[in-house]
């Protein structure tokens, strides 16, 4: 059919060929040359048509792909017109239609029962991928059609819910549902102090040792209670547990350390007060600013300790 098609096109092309040639010797005039260009133009571009579709159809053969170039452009075309359909109308996501919009607008209105601005439930409603422009339209839609009540200040406008759908309580409804209300406040603060007591026991017993670790330290308390008995036993039986010549030489080691400390601090009084004779600083502050620290600066007493060996010495000799 394509060949038909092409012969058909040659034999028009060589007659308007023919007029072409006519015209240039008989002058028909700018109507008849502009109407054979035309029909020469039109004639190109379905020769260029046949001679794309002949390379699509040459490509496919060679691929294996039998189907006809027409039936993808058909399926190619059709595909584009069913996205084009799912991303019309007010730009939302796929799946929320126009109406789908307005029911979950009238519910948010409803629920909250309070005035609202197109921004104040735009922000409410992002996690249902509405945007503002769909929100705003669906808000004049129910306002137009009496579902919503709505007011203008300037440029703005208010929604609310209708309140004639609401039920409201009488007076003595009120004062029983006040009643209620109090009845289960006293009972949700029972349930609190409760909870706060029992929190408090757990916090308790949590506090204690487990059985396990009473063993354990019961079991330290003990091994330590013998050591103390074995100890004393052994100084009830009259056993010297340090022999005469141990004792000797630590006594000698503890008065030649006592006489070196007694040495050197003479030392460092006498480098001390040479040091601060004529120094005009306050004393305790050069001290500090030094970091030199007396004895009694850190609680020590060279006395303490001297008195402590002459009442070892005495008692020896008492025993």
């Amino acid at each position: 059919m394509e060949k038909i098609g092409r012969e058909g096109r040659g034999r028009r092309r060589r007659s308007i060929e023919m007029e072409i040639g006519e015209d240039q010797q008989h002058d028909g005039g700018d109507q008849h040359r502009f109407e054979i260009f035309v029909r020469l133009r039109q004639m190109t571009e379905e020769d260029d048509e046949d001679e794309s579709r002949g390379r699509r159809r040459w490509r496919c053969e060679l691929n294996g792909d039998f189907d006809s170039s027409a039936e993808k452009e058909d399926r190619k075309g059709a595909r584009v017109r069913e996205g084009e359909e799912r991303e019309g109308g007010n730009g939302d996501a796929v799946g929320v239609g126009d109406g789908q919009s307005r029911g979950i607008v009238l519910n948010f209105v409803n629920e909250q029962n309070r005035p609202l601005n197109s921004q104040n439930v735009a922000d409410f409603l992002q996690k249902f991928n509405l945007k503002k422009a769909s929100i705003q339209k669906a808000l004049d839609s129910l306002a137009d059609s009496g579902r919503i009540s709505f007011k203008e200040y300037g440029k703005q406008k208010i929604y609310l819910a209708r309140q004639d759908q609401f039920v409201i309580p009488n007076s003595e409804e009120l004062t029983k549902m006040k009643e209620e209300n109090t009845k289960l406040q006293e009972q949700l603060n029972e349930q609190r102090r409760a909870i706060s007591e029992v929190e408090g026991e757990m916090k308790a017993l949590q506090s204690n040792l487990t059985l396990e670790q009473i063993l354990a330290k019961e079991a330290n308390l003990r091994k330590e209670v013998e050591e103390m008995e074995d100890r004393l036993t052994k100084l009830r039986g009259g056993v010297t547990l340090v022999s005469p010549e141990e004792r000797k030489a630590v006594e000698g080691m503890y008065m030649d350390t006592i006489s070196q400390w007694r040495r050197r601090k003479r030392m460092f009084r006498d480098v001390w007060d040479a040091i601060t004779e004529n120094s005009p600083k306050d004393l305790k502050e050069f001290k500090e600013e030094l970091g030199i620290e007396y004895d009694e600066d850190v609680g020590v007493s060279l006395q303490s300790f001297c008195d402590l060996m002459q009442h070892g010495k005495k008692r020896a000799r008492g025993q």
